[in-house]
Parts: C-alpha cells; structure tokens; sequence
C-alpha cells in the first residue's frame, strides 16, 4: 500500500520554509544596516582584481544587496501562493480518526524531512567557510593602521 500524505502535513513544511526566509531577510536586513554603518573615508580595497575605490565598492555590496532583498520579495510571494493554494487540499475519503492515525506513522519521516533541511543548510554554511579558509588573505599586502585610527563603535 503507497503512504498516502496529508497535505496539511505539508503545509507545515512550507511555514518552516516560510521560517527559514523570515530568519533570512532578519539577517539580510542586519547586513544592509551594518554597512550603512561603515564611513567611506575609512575603508580601504585589496589589491585583488580590478582597481576598485572604497566607494564604489561599498555601493556595489547595497545594490546586490538590495537584488538580494527584491528576491526575498519574490520568494515570499511564492511562499503565499503556495500557502493558500496548499491550505485548501485535503484527501478524499479519510475519516478524522484515519487521517491521526495515519499522522502519527508518518510524523517521524516529516521531522526526518526537516532535519535534512536543517543539515543540508548546515552543511552547506560549512562547506562555504571551508572555502573561505582556503584562501589567501587579500589584505596581506597592505600596510597595518594603528588601532587608535579606528573609532570605537556606538553600543
């Protein structure tokens, strides 16, 4: 016999998602706010690549920033559609006392389905920083500033 879902067990999936994006643009927003923090006049650029002045630099981390933010939008919106779609199917022919039955034998594969969310996501982090660890440091080659060029941040 196929495991016939509940589609509102899969609803639930979605509002994890749904989770997921809200803590996403949280830090997405965090993101924006800190380099509205930074002062041009103190930033300097790597020597990596193409000539780059401090400025232009900083205006492209807000612009794709900001692309990032319109496709947050936009996930959001397909969040919502599948959402209201979603919350409007249900089987046919499952009485209340099936459909708990059936929810209580496959509760343990839809938490399995949200721990390989989670792992997938987590392993995905730290194959990034592994990345990340690999490479040189590109600010090797310029020379060091006193810590008292630096003023000390707002709390």
């Amino acid at each position: 016999m196929t495991t016939a879902y509940e589609p509102a067990d899969f609803c639930d999936d979605i509002e994890y998602l749904g989770g997921f994006l809200h803590d996403t643009r949280r830090t997405l927003a965090d993101l924006v706010h800190d380099y509205g923090l930074l002062d041009v006049g103190r930033l300097r650029v790597d020597t990596l690549g193409d000539p780059l002045a401090p400025a232009e630099a900083l205006s492209a981390v807000g612009a794709a920033l900001g692309r990032l933010g319109a496709a947050f939008d936009t996930a959001e919106t397909a969040l919502d559609e599948a959402r209201r779609s979603a919350s409007r199917l249900a089987l046919v022919g499952m009485s209340g006392a099936e459909r708990a039955a059936q929810a209580e034998q496959e509760w343990v594969p839809k938490e399995n389905r949200r721990r390989k969310l989670a792992a997938s996501a987590k392993d995905e982090e730290e194959r990034q920083w592994a990345l990340i660890d690999g490479l040189p440091d590109p600010f090797s080659d310029l020379p060091d500033l006193p810590d008292d060029d630096f003023p000390s941040l707002p709390d």
